[in-house]
């Protein structure tokens, strides 16, 4: 494979950012590069991605992957709420155009689609063992991770993945929430680089 691509904004320090020195992106350890290595090993092809922000995760996969038939579904609903990460002047319109900026390529060849709408709405839209990955990384607090984990573990196939971020001290929420719904599943929840966490189906 050819070097991989890092995002725009990766290179530089601004919204929502990280910068392209940064140790965890130099070794390859953020958030895109665990799911990016999961999709290219497992041979994942149908994406959801629940909360995106500017696009960055699926921008990434979809960039470096050399498989066409992988595609991401973005689920969002652009909508500043309290405890969101970021404060005001945050624009979730600048952000909504940034995503759709950067991923405009991909909308056009059918392998990029925006669902802009409440994560436990848009789960109705897939059918049950359809998807290969769905990543979780949108309100983290314990009521909406339970309602996220709740809606679309049943749309993952057998041997396909869940995957969540910020399972740390700062959103107990997240790992509370994914404790109890798999724990009695007697499924193992692995952790990797950047916060990220994992269960296989």
């Amino acid at each position: 494979m050819e070097e991989l691509i890092e995002h725009p904004i990766t290179h530089n320090i601004g919204l929502g950012s990280v910068n392209i020195n940064d140790p965890r992106v130099k070794n390859r350890e953020m958030r895109w590069h665990v799911l990016f290595d999961i999709i290219e090993k497992e041979k994942y092809e149908n994406i959801v991605e629940v909360g995106s922000q500017e696009g960055r995760t699926p921008w990434y996969i979809l960039k470096n992957s050399t498989r066409e038939s992988v595609n991401v579904s973005i689920v969002d609903p652009y909508l500043y709420y309290d405890g969101y990460g970021y404060k005001e002047p945050f624009s979730m319109t600048d952000v909504e155009k940034q995503a759709r900026k950067y991923l405009n390529e991909f909308v056009e060849s059918n392998r990029c689609h925006f669902y802009k709408d409440y994560s436990i709405n848009t789960a109705k839209e897939f059918k049950d063992e359809s998807l290969d990955l769905v990543f979780i990384d949108a309100n983290h607090t314990y009521k909406y991770v339970k309602e996220d984990i709740e809606s679309w573990y049943p749309k993952i196939k057998k041997g396909g993945m869940l995957a969540g971020h910020d399972w740390c001290d700062g959103f107990p929420g997240v790992e509370q929430a994914a404790k109890e719904y798999f724990q009695p599943l007697n499924k193992d929840i692995k952790l990797a680089h950047n916060t990220v966490w994992l269960v296989k189906k």
